[in-house]
């Protein structure tokens, strides 16, 4: 048992439900299927069938946050809020000791930065409203996640989050008491070791609202996914996927195994 909270991943096997997943998809949208593209990859000796990319419509594009819709640039005069030291090397040694059971994969680490701290910059943009903005910083992570607590927002407030030079890939907008309603969430795994926090309020609302960074948890190895066959990695996966249960050739391979990171502790 570990003394402190603590990332971990955990296996699931997942292939089924994804199969359940994507025959819905078929029986709703038959016609659609049928127009995409298959092509064939030999993995481990079998005949994998697989969509051709040039065939699949585009995704929707994310959200940008408030600073990008505007161009406004927040991030240039940003000094990083830095936490405490992580010690990898030991984290390791207690890992290599420890008895089992899912893999640690981070700890966190006390931050406690509110809107009222020095390190928030503020930027009053005329007719649009306030962007207020910070960096949290763990130097080493593979990645970052933050834990937001008391978070309360008035009507119309923004709150993003992203690895810094990525606003492109923002988690949000988070708004009133946050995703669960409650006050307190946890964001993404970000990559890296710097998280950009943005938010905006409307021009004209009195009462900016409040928030807090209670804590990040610091992932120190994981993020990678760890499969590879014959050349085939998991990053190469595309936006979308045939049924595996209408493979046979598939069988028992769609037993497969996906990571979950959850917060321990």
């Amino acid at each position: 048992m570990h003394s402190r909270p603590s990332a971990r991943w955990n296996r699931t096997t997942t292939w089924l439900l994804l199969g359940w997943i994507v025959a819905g998809v078929v029986v709703v949208l038959p016609a659609a299927s049928a127009q995409v593209g298959t092509q064939s990859a030999d993995i481990s000796g079998i005949i994998v069938p697989s969509h051709d990319r040039t065939d699949v419509a585009p995704l929707n594009p994310r959200p940008l946050p408030r600073s990008q819709r505007i161009g406004v640039d927040i991030t240039a005069e940003l000094t990083p809020v830095m936490v405490a030291a992580v010690d990898v090397d030991a984290l390791l040694a207690e890992d290599a000791a420890s008895a089992g059971g899912p893999m640690r994969v981070g700890v966190t680490v006390p931050v406690g930065t509110t809107l009222l701290d020095a390190e928030v910059s503020s930027h009053d943009v005329p007719g649009v409203g306030t962007i207020w903005s910070l960096s949290i910083m763990s130097p080493g992570a593979q990645g970052l996640r933050l834990h937001l607590m008391n978070v309360e927002m008035p009507r119309g407030a923004e709150l993003w989050l992203y690895a810094r030079g990525t606003p492109e890939q923002a988690a949000g907008p988070y708004e009133g008491m946050g995703p669960l309603d409650s006050g307190e969430f946890w964001s993404p795994i970000f990559a890296g070791d710097e998280v950009c926090v943005e938010y905006f309020v409307p021009e004209g609302i009195g009462d900016p609202g409040f928030f807090i960074v209670e804590e990040i948890s610091h992932i120190y190895r994981g993020l990678e996914p760890p499969v590879e066959t014959d050349g085939y990695h998991l990053r190469d996966a595309g936006p979308c996927h045939l049924d595996v249960m209408c493979y046979p050739a598939w069988q028992p391979l769609h037993n497969a195994t996906a990571r979950i990171f959850f917060e321990d502790g």
